[in-house]
């Protein structure tokens, strides 16, 4: 994983290794690497970075944090374009997902976003239920768990606990964009339930 010092791809900037447990943007480079999008020199453009040496690496939008030195292991955190921050911190929604799929009373999760004044963005929680329960018990466990594995800023801002299965896009994944632009229109219409605060 590496950090770009830089705002533009296709660009010559300065690339640095992350250290051990820090999250970083997955890059390649290789042989077998392809050289491009044919005939699309915009997007091209959008996915390749070049180092300070000149050496040419694709950028896979992958956030990976490294776990040992030794033989450069990593760990998917998410994808670059769903992060986003609440107060001082980077939320990755993959990772919060991850966590509480393993909950048997969680079906399938989205975390999406919403604006903050204070906080820039609270991760809003989407939940299908696997079977019904009383949704403030599970509430207060998810909290539990999710502040003592992640910390209070990736706490739920909003929660939305359903029976019915998530939206999904025609290629059959989870529709987080459908999600979030619902959950502005709820905020727009003040029918939106703040669940918690972080502080």
């Amino acid at each position: 994983p590496k950090s770009l010092k830089g705002s533009e791809t296709g660009k010559q900037i300065k690339l640095e290794e992350v250290a051990i447990g820090q999250t970083g943007l997955l890059l390649t480079k290789g042989p077998g690497m392809m050289l491009g999008y044919h005939n699309y020199e915009s997007e091209t453009n959008k996915v390749f970075v070049y180092d300070q040496y000149g050496n040419k690496w694709y950028n896979t939008g992958d956030l990976v944090k490294r776990t040992r030195h030794a033989n450069k292991e990593t760990a998917f955190n998410g994808r670059l374009k769903r992060n986003f921050v609440c107060g001082c911190a980077n939320i990755y929604p993959e990772e919060i997902e991850s966590l509480l799929t393993s909950m048997p009373e969680i079906k399938e999760i989205v975390v999406t976003k919403v604006a903050d004044e204070k906080y820039q963005f609270l991760p809003s929680y989407h939940i299908c239920l696997e079977y019904p329960c009383n949704t403030e018990e599970l509430k207060n466990k998810i909290e539990v768990f999710i502040e003592n594995a992640l910390g209070a800023f990736a706490l739920p801002g909003y929660i939305e606990f359903t029976t019915t299965p998530l939206p999904r896009t025609s290629n059959g994944k989870l529709n987080a964009i459908l999600l979030e632009k619902n959950d502005n229109k709820k905020l727009q219409n003040n029918n939106l339930l703040l669940t918690r605060k972080v502080y």
